[in-house]
């Protein structure tokens, strides 16, 4: 048997707009590793697991840092 809870959240305007940025830069980050295994898929490559995924996004992270830094 599943048991489910539901709860109400009412967050302050400020509350509100940081909940969306989070939302947001996970649907963002989502569909960037969807895309990424597209990719690969296309040109032969291996599918990438979970775990490589998140290494190359951190490579990417640092690149643009020493871009925008």
């Amino acid at each position: 048997m599943t048991k489910s809870i539901r709860i109400r959240l009412l967050p302050n305007q400020e509350q509100e707009q940081l909940l969306w940025k989070h939302t947001n830069a996970s649907r963002f980050i989502w569909n960037w590793g969807l895309s990424y295994q597209e990719k690969l898929f296309k040109i032969g490559e291996k599918h990438l697991s979970g775990y490589s995924l998140k290494k190359v996004l951190t490579q990417l992270k640092k690149k643009k840092k020493i871009i925008n830094g």
